[in-house]
């Protein structure tokens, strides 16, 4: 029962079912993991229990000394506001080194210098317009500094070097409302798309990190979808961060994920989930997606 009240409540309102249960019953509700049996399902229970900051900072952490710069490029393009500086904060959990320097000892300054760009401009969340009736509240886009990025851009690509750093340096300081009018920019000039350019003018960890903010920013629920499909089709599955990524986007867009994933690979990722676990962790992990 309990397990089932975590599984559709929200970090928040796990916290505050926890904080009431030690309060009330004077005793840890961490405690009824004991009860468990299966070693899955009692990692699930300490994570549903933990605040998803350190869970974040433990994937972090996880992601940096295993050298996964896609995994750690993952997280930190989707932080907004003061969420990074929670996980931060809580990485101090895991290491006794600064977060931004374990970034810059296993992937280098230039990665080390555009992921803190990224995260910095992601701090000042955008303003959003008016709600217009029927259509919702969508972001307000400096579309002067979006346009001046694209011309700078232009100059950059006449050079016929790997340009991957002046590009990095550029696109980094936008938003990922930002990022989706400079794509449109792109469709209406005659060049090659946004997309074609950072496949083929970039190269190494910055040709990475580049395309994915493209991609996360063109269509997020498809960007995490292809995650979650390449680390469910590993020789050697990562359960613990296969359970993460679920638990994270179940308050998210989980539902729009399931969607994208057929959309792509012909099976709904609930089904994927009913493919390769069983039995009660299998329901848990279904119970995430809402299924």
């Amino acid at each position: 029962m309990i397990m089932k009240i975590l599984l559709s409540s929200t970090n928040a309102e796990r916290q505050n079912i926890m904080h009431q249960y030690n309060r009330i019953l004077k005793k840890p509700l961490l405690n009824e993991k004991e009860n468990i049996k299966s070693g899955l399902m009692y990692q699930l229970f300490e994570d549903l229990l933990t605040d998803t900051s350190i869970l974040l900072a433990d994937e972090l952490y996880r992601a940096i000394m295993s050298s996964d710069l896609r995994r750690t490029t993952s997280i930190l393009i989707d932080f907004w506001g003061d969420e990074f500086d929670q996980v931060e904060n809580a990485y101090k959990i895991y290491s006794i080194e600064p977060f931004w320097k374990s970034i810059e000892k296993h992937f280098g300054k230039s990665v080390k210098t555009t992921l803190h760009c990224i995260v910095e401009t992601r701090k000042n969340e955008p303003k959003q317009e008016y709600s217009i009736k029927g259509r919702g509240v969508k972001p307000m886009v400096n579309n002067t500094a979006v346009i001046e990025v694209f011309y700078d851009i232009m100059v950059v690509l006449d050079s016929n070097k790997d340009v991957g750093q002046q590009l990095g340096q550029r696109l980094c300081k936008l938003d990922p409302f930002q990022f989706q009018r400079l794509n449109m920019i792109y469709k209406r000039k005659p060049v090659r798309q946004l997309g074609e350019v950072l496949e083929s003018r970039t190269s190494g960890q910055l040709h990475n990190i580049l395309l994915a903010m493209y991609n996360y920013s063109i269509n997020k629920p498809m960007y995490f979808a292809t995650l979650i499909h390449d680390e469910l089709h590993k020789e050697l599955i990562d359960v613990l961060g296969v359970q993460r990524f679920l638990l994270f986007r179940s308050e998210i867009d989980l539902h729009t994920i399931d969607k994208k994933y057929k959309a792509k690979y012909g099976i709904y990722l609930s089904d994927e989930v009913k493919r390769i676990y069983y039995g009660e962790y299998a329901d848990a992990l279904l119970k995430l997606l809402k299924k």
